[in-house]
């Protein structure tokens, strides 16, 4: 018995199928390679937790607060380099040999005041865009 070549219709659904299975694996590979690869800038994320903060505020205060923060972006930007510098610092005061509590301590006691500064900065930068608002333009709560 000899095997019959196959039909022009399932030939058809032969490339189609390969054709399927190909554009799949390359969008797969891309996605991969994608987020392997391509690491957000500080500006992305910075914006990421600014739309946190600011998402459920009205339009025109999400607006008002987005712009006072591009507004402090340099001066954000320097504080955040700074907190990566601490927690290099504290990274490098932990492994450290022989072992030295004290500065372990120090180190982590630099992050913690640069977190504070950054938190106390942007609380700063938020309300003093809230208090150009004209009235009411918060509405209420969110629930």
């Amino acid at each position: 018995m000899s095997a019959a070549a196959p039909k022009p219709s399932s030939r058809r659904w032969l490339k189609i199928g390969l054709a399927a299975s190909l554009t799949v694996n390359l969008l797969l590979i891309g996605f991969i390679a994608g987020h392997r690869f391509h690491r957000p800038s500080m500006e992305g994320r910075a914006m990421w937790v600014i739309h946190r903060v600011t998402g459920r505020l009205p339009p025109p205060a999400d607006r008002a607060v987005r712009a006072e923060l591009r507004q402090h972006w340099p001066a954000i930007r320097a504080d955040v380099l700074a907190l990566r510098q601490a927690k290099a610092e504290a990274r490098a005061a932990v492994h450290r040999t022989p072992f030295d509590g004290k500065a372990v301590a120090a180190a982590f006691d630099a992050v913690s005041a640069r977190i504070q500064t950054i938190q106390k900065d942007l609380h700063a930068i938020v309300v003093a865009a809230m208090e150009k608002l004209p009235p009411g333009t918060l509405g209420p709560p969110p629930r």
